[in-house]
């Protein structure tokens, strides 16, 4: 979120890190964190939830704000936590 502040999340409600962002983008700063750590990837082709829905410009942006309450309250972040064993179904 603070390393591309120039990508678009409109799906996040108006908050403190939101204002970062906006800083960051008006001045053109970025902050890059040196020891990042991400979930493991769990199977293949697995990826950010939000990222997807994003990506493939579907949704519009309150059905995102809805997608996101709702992924926040189950507390998943990626496919392969809502998906079946064998990643056929969701």
């Amino acid at each position: 979120m603070l390393t591309h502040p120039e990508v678009s999340i409109d799906y996040i409600e108006t908050c403190w890190i939101m204002g970062v962002r906006d800083f960051l983008r008006t001045y053109g700063f970025k902050i890059d964190f040196s020891r990042t750590t991400l979930p493991q990837v769990q199977c293949e082709n697995d990826e950010f939830i939000m990222d997807a829905l994003r990506l493939r410009g579907q949704c519009s942006t309150s059905d995102l704000q809805h997608l996101n309450a709702c992924r926040m309250f189950l507390q998943v972040s990626r496919l392969s936590d809502i998906a079946s064993a064998d990643g056929n179904t969701i």
